[in-house]
């Protein structure tokens, strides 16, 4: 009769904190730590990035010096002539062209002298030259024999010297193949540039540039060609001259600000609005600015695009959350939550061990990179620093000449004349020294050229600093002036014999000796020997080029040099040199040590860079193969990502493993579940668990066993309801009854009486349960005595009324009962009916028409005596029906908490054909299923329905 709300609405905040805890754990904590990862992620990559494009835009700044450069720039004109010489080789129209053509291109006086495979003059006779008589034996020195270019030498010196200027050494000129060499004729610097064919030395040019191009000129032709490389550039000498290349325009007032920062502020980098970086190079009074695009906005716009795509996920989510709580019907088992709770747990650290991982990679690769460089530069430096004191390595070879040159064999003359012949010896003096008289005397003129009175000077000084005469006193006072001035750097060679110096003084520099000893008649000699120290420096530098190689201990680097003059690679040649000609160049250019990545052949290098301070003229290089880099940080990868695999892989392990301690105690709790469905009451729990578990399996195992005695209870009330309709002749009757719980409230019955009479009870105990089951009971013993001694329903009622009242009267088991009955006589259908408090009956009539048994009264047990209870009359005709119901019937709601309600019950009867009691029982039944949609019910349910049949009227 009672109906129970089982909705209890929840506090405010415990409805909020229902839905945000699992919105928080599941959704926006995730996603923030994916967030903050990718975002930093991000930005490391842009530091990267711009670290890239710095070191780039710097290497292009040390190209684009080393393009402006005026050795440079007119070497690579020579090359381009001398190349065209070899094309034009077979048409002479062709080269003069190009002749006219290099003289209309330089803005400056210039000599081009040009010679054919037999040495003969090839430049057109319309270009104008200042002496090719001079030029053409100058050519003939060039390809002629050492010994032959001393005798050349001496005949045309004072004519080349009025010609290229009194500072030209040709001792310089002669190593400086392919290479420019500075000049100053007529007070105007200029530069001289040869090169002959190897194979032939006779056929090849001589350039002499009287003047250099101006910074301009240089400018504007590699802005065609190099500069415009850069995506902006431009030169100034100040913040208003200002002359743009590259590909885009800079504007004045920018460039303006950025020299002030660049020159005056001293700023390595400037990084402007327009997302560029600027940085600068001075050349030759003026600075090259160049700026190159970073395109950091595209990391700026990926990280919107990170978060953004975020937030559109978390909505995502939060949207399917709410639309799941709502409509969703989806069924998700328990061990599946537990195993995704279990994994979002283990997601945010394995996310944070996988961004630690990429951090250390990234990390460790740049540490092996910056250990390779590092280690690379003190690999150089120390190789440059053991070139400090390159001449104590030949020290041995240069005291056997002087013992030698004391104690002359038969082989010395050949010995010494071998070595000038060679250029290797430019001069070797034997001297008495009591009064430094030559004895003995060779030199070669063209590398000791205007050296022959500093030596004698030179002599003197050492020869009385050992000996203590005054030699000396016969040396010119400016000579002697000049080479005891500390910017002459030779005063610590006269107090330390037997030792090998390198003297800058001189035409190149030079490696020298000196000795004093006595011979067996007690004569003192004096020994002075000079070798050149370029030719010597380069055999030792191939020679520890070398023993690198084999030097296990260097391993896995590998040295080697360049030549700044010749380009040519020690100890041998490099495979795809030319590949490497930009990094020599950046090296020569730049004052530090220049870092890059080389791909030679298959293989990648990490090439170190060093310009040689004491390993002068030479570029020293130190490679190492990235590839073990690249090794190093796939295993450290893989380790992490088996790391991480491994990690994940337990995790779900072990979560799947934790989720039986609470799913398998569940498990077992719905096999018990099961039992009572199966009205086992022999079912029991088996738990060895210590835990709520455990407690809730004792209370499950207590419970069925008071289950069964509730099992018995219902057996009991069972069997005091009737178990199948009664058989009355002209009449059918059927009934249907549950329970909305083992035992119930509900109370019928339908008896046959004596005197072809059948009465229809029908009753409602406040709730269900046991408690109401026993009111039950209790009424059905009263009614069965009332009718049993044939009294009247109104004395039947009031003797129900006092036992009811008499016991259930207390508030704490308060109960009371709505009951109709009706009392027919079987062979006329007229009837009488009392009604305390239930629902009425309806009358079907045949014309399908539903009327209600009127009737109002208290229900049983509401007071202590019933007053005003009345008997009341009906009739019931042929084919009309008689239902009886509680309200179980009426009051069951559906899924949208709507009632079916009394109307709806009176039009389906009504809409009922004419049919037997069993079919409208039947499908009163199918209508209630139907509505309460597979819920539980919250009330008992009885029907009760009474047909008078058309054929026994």
């Amino acid at each position: 009769m009672e109906k129970t709300d089982r909705t209890v609405t929840a506090p405010f905040w415990r409805r909020f904190l229902l839905h945000f805890a699992p919105i928080c754990l599941f959704v926006v904590l995730p996603l923030l730590i994916a967030g903050y990862l990718g975002h930093q992620t991000i930005a490391n990559e842009r530091t990267k990035h711009l670290d890239r494009v710095t070191a780039g835009l710097e290497r292009n700044l040390i190209q684009a010096q080393y393009e402006l450069d005026a050795a440079t720039f007119l070497r690579k004109i020579g090359r381009g002539a001398w190349l065209k010489l070899r094309q034009a080789r077979a048409g002479a129209g062709d080269f003069n062209r190009y002749c006219l053509a290099l003289r209309n291109y330089l803005p400056v006086e210039f000599d081009f002298y040009a010679f054919d495979d037999k040495g003969a003059l090839l430049t057109p006779a319309t270009m104008p030259l200042r002496s090719r008589y001079i030029a053409t034996r100058l050519w003939e020195l060039v390809r002629s024999t050492p010994t032959e270019q001393n005798r050349m030498f001496q005949r045309i010196k004072k004519q080349l010297k009025a010609f290229v200027g009194p500072e030209f050494r040709i001792s310089k000129f002669l190593e400086s193949r392919d290479n420019c060499l500075p000049i100053i004729a007529r007070h105007q610097q200029g530069m001289i540039y040869w090169i002959n064919d190897p194979r032939n030395p006779a056929s090849g040019i001589l350039l002499i540039f009287w003047d250099v191009p101006a910074l301009a000129f240089r400018l504007e032709q590699a802005g065609r060609q190099h500069l415009k490389n850069f995506d902006a550039a431009f030169a100034a000498s100040s913040q208003e001259a200002v002359q743009n290349f590259g590909r885009e325009q800079t504007d004045p007032v920018l460039a303006g600000e950025l020299f002030r920062r660049l020159v005056f502020m001293g700023q390595a980098n400037v990084f402007d609005e327009q997302e560029r970086i600027w940085a600068g190079r001075k050349i030759e009074g003026a600075w090259l600015i160049a700026g190159a695009w970073t395109t950091v906005s595209d990391f700026t716009r990926m990280q919107f695009y990170l978060h953004a795509g975020l937030m559109l996920l978390a909505l995502l989510a939060v949207t399917i959350y709410f639309w799941s709580m709502t409509y969703g019907s989806f069924y998700l088992s328990l061990r599946i939550k537990l195993l995704a709770l279990f994994f979002m747990a283990v997601m945010m650290p394995i996310m944070g061990f996988a961004y630690l991982g990429y951090r250390y990679l990234d990390d460790r690769e740049e540490t092996l990179r910056a250990t390779v460089a590092n280690h690379s530069r003190r690999l150089l430096f120390a190789m440059d620093e053991s070139f400090r004191d390159a001449g104590a390595s030949f020290i041995n070879d240069f005291a056997g000449l002087s013992r030698r040159l004391a104690t002359p064999d038969s082989s010395l003359a050949s010995d010494i004349h071998a070595r000038i012949e060679s250029n290797d010896l430019i001069s070797i003096e034997l001297r008495d020294a009591r009064k430094a008289d030559m004895i003995f005397f060779q030199q070669n003129e063209l590398f000791f050229e205007g050296m022959r009175e500093v030596s004698d000077a030179f002599s003197r000084y050492c020869i009385d600093n050992s000996l203590g005469t005054s030699l000396t006193d016969a040396v010119d006072p400016v000579l002697d002036m000049v080479i005891r001035s500390p910017e002459a750097g030779m005063n610590i060679f006269f107090v330390r014999p037997r030792e090998v110096h390198k003297m800058e003084f001189g035409p190149i520099p030079m490696f020298i000796f000196w000795e004093i000893f006595a011979s067996d008649s007690e004569k003192p000699f004096y020994t002075f020997i000079v070798q050149s120290a370029s030719r010597l420096i380069k055999s030792l530098v191939r020679q520890r080029m070398l023993a690198s190689r084999t030097d296990n201990s260097l391993a896995p680097y590998t040295l080697a040099a360049c030549s700044d003059h010749t380009g040519e690679w020690l100890p041998a040649p490099l495979k795809n040199a030319n590949i490497l000609r930009d990094i020599v160049n950046q090296t020569r250019f730049s004052d530090k040590p220049v870092d890059v990545t080389v791909k030679l052949g298959s293989e990648e290098y990490l090439v170190t860079g060093l310009h040689g301070r004491f390993a002068t003229d030479f570029c020293l290089f130190a490679f190492y193969p990235r590839h073990l880099i690249t090794a190093d940080i796939a295993e450290q990868g893989r380790l992490i990502r088996s790391g991480i695999l491994l990690f994940l892989l337990l995790a779900l392990t072990a979560g799947w493993l934790l989720s039986d301690v609470f799913l398998l105690p569940i498990a077992r709790l719905g096999e018990g579940v099961n039992a009572i469905k199966a009205r086992n009451s022999d079912f029991r729990i088996v738990s060895t668990q210590k835990d709520e578990f455990g407690d809730l399996a004792d209370n499950f195992n207590h419970m069925i066993a008071d289950l069964k005695e509730m099992q018995l209870a219902k057996d009991v009330q069972e069997s005091l309801l009737p178990s199948a309709p009664p058989q009355v002749p002209g009449y059918q009757i059927s009934f249907a009854n549950r329970m909305a719980s083992a035992v119930g409230g509900d109370y019928f019955d339908v008896r046959v009486l004596d005197r072809d009479r059948v009465c229809v009870v029908i009753g409602d105990v406040t709730g269900h349960g046991v408690g109401s089951a026993l009111v039950m009971a209790m009424a059905k013993a009263v009614v069965y005595q009332g009718l049993k001694e044939d009294r009247g329903l109104v004395e039947i009622f009031e003797d129900l009324n006092l036992t009811v009242y008499t016991f259930f009267r207390n508030p704490a088991v308060r109960k009371m009962i709505t009951v109709f009955a009706a009392m027919i006589d079987l062979k006329s259908g007229r009837g009488t009916f009392v009604n305390a408090g239930h629902n009425f009956p309806i009358k079907v009539g045949v014309d399908r028409k539903c009327s209600d048994l009127k009737a109002v009264h208290l229900p049983v047990g509401a007071v202590a005596r019933l007053r005003g209870l009345k008997l009341h009359d009906f009739v019931l005709e042929p084919d009309e029906l008689l239902v009886f119901y509680t309200d179980g019937l009426v009051e069951v709601v559906n899924s949208r908490q709507e009632m079916y309600g009394y109307e709806r019950l009176q039009t389906f009867l009504s809409g009922l054909p004419t049919v037997d009691a069993n079919m409208v029982s039947s499908r009163l039944l199918t209508a209630y299923d139907s509505w309460l949609g597979g819920a539980e019910p919250d009330d008992d349910l009885t029907i009760v329905v009474l047909r008078r049949l058309a054929a026994d009227a």
